[in-house]
C-alpha cells in the first residue's frame, strides 16, 4: 500500500504503481499494490489520485510505501505518522516484513529509524541526520536498511529499492522480470551522487566480477575464489561489496 498525502511526490507513486504492476503473464508471481489516504482524493500539486482504502486499512498491508514529499522537513501529519508506526510493528509479521519504505523523515517521526542504517536524497542527509540522531545516516548509498524498515536515496533509487525488496520476497528471477519490463538494471552499483560528486564514474572492477561470476555458476565460488578473480584479498573485496552492493560477496553469490 502506498500512502500518499498533500506533497507526496507523483514520480514516487508512480514508481511502486509500476514495479508492482501485474505481470504473471511473464512469470511474476501476482502482487497487487493500493493507495491509501486520510482523504478521497489527494491533491499533488497538477494531478490528483483517488485512493483505494483508508489508513486504517493500510495497516494491514504486507509493505507500506511512503513516498518522498516536495517539502521533506516540513511538518508530518500525525494521522500517516500514527499509521505508518502501527503497520511497521503492529500485529503479525508476515512474510515481505511490513516494510515502511521512503518518506524518511516520516519514519523518523514514527521512531523507526533509531539504530537502523538509513539514508536520503544527499540534498537532506545532513537534516536527517541532524533531526534524528539516533539514526544510523548512510550518504553515498543507493538504498539503506535492516530487518522491517528500508530506505531509499530517492527519485530514480526508489525502483532499486522496490525491485531489491522483490528480490528479497519472490526471488532473483521475478526482480529480474520486472527490471526487464521497466528496462532498468535488476541492481545498480549502490553509489550514488552526492555534494561533492555529482557524476558516477564508469563500470569497475567489481561489476566485470559479478560478470565473470554469472558467466560461470557451476565453478566452486568460494569466498578466497572470488577475491582471486578481482584481484583483491577477501577482507578488502567484502569491504568493496558492502560498499557497492550492500551485501557480502557470499550473500550475493
Amino acid at each position: 500500500t502506498v500512502i500518499v498525502n498533500r506533497g507526496s511526490r507523483a514520480y514516487d507513486i508512480a514508481t511502486a504503481l509500476e514495479v508492482f504492476e501485474h505481470r504473471s503473464a511473464i512469470g511474476v508471481p501476482e502482487m497487487s499494490v493500493a493507495v491509501a489516504a486520510t482523504t478521497e482524493v489527494v491533491d499533488l500539486g497538477g494531478m490528483r489520485i483517488r485512493r483505494d482504502r483508508s489508513l486504517a486499512a493500510a495497516t494491514e498491508s504486507d509493505l507500506l510505501v511512503i513516498p518522498v514529499r516536495r517539502e521533506p522537513l516540513a511538518a508530518v501529519d500525525h494521522r500517516i505518522v500514527a499509521a505508518v508506526r502501527c503497520g511497521a510493528g503492529g500485529g503479525r509479521q508476515r512474510q515481505f516484513g511490513r516494510e515502511p519504505m521512503d518518506g524518511r523523515f516520516v519514519l523518523g517521526a514514527a521512531g523507526l529509524l533509531d539504530g537502523l542504517p538509513c539514508t536520503t536524497h544527499w540534498r537532506w542527509c545532513d537534516r536527517l541526520a541532524e533531526r534524528h540522531p539516533r539514526a544510523r545516516v548512510v550518504p553515498n548509498v543507493l538504498y539503506a536498511g535492516a530487518g522491517a524498515v528500508w530506505t531509499s536515496s530517492g527519485v530514480s533509487a526508489d525502483s532499486d529499492l522496490l525491485i531489491e525488496l522483490v528480490r528479497r520476497r519472490h526471488g532473483a528471477a521475478a526482480a529480474a522480470g520486472i527490471a526487464r519490463s521497466m528496462v532498468t538494471p535488476a541492481h545498480r552499483r549502490g553509489r550514488k551522487h552526492s555534494r561533492s560528486d555529482r557524476a558516477i564514474g564508469a563500470p569497475g572492477d567489481l561489476e566485470r566480477l559479478q560478470a565473470a561470476v554469472r558467466a560461470t555458476p557451476a565453478r566452486d565460488w568460494s569466498l578466497a575464489a572470488i577475491a582471486s578473480e578481482a584481484g583483491l584479498s577477501a577482507r578488502p573485496l567484502a569491504r568493496r561489496f558492502a560498499t557497492e552492493t550492500g551485501q557480502s560477496p557470499i550473500t550475493w553469490l
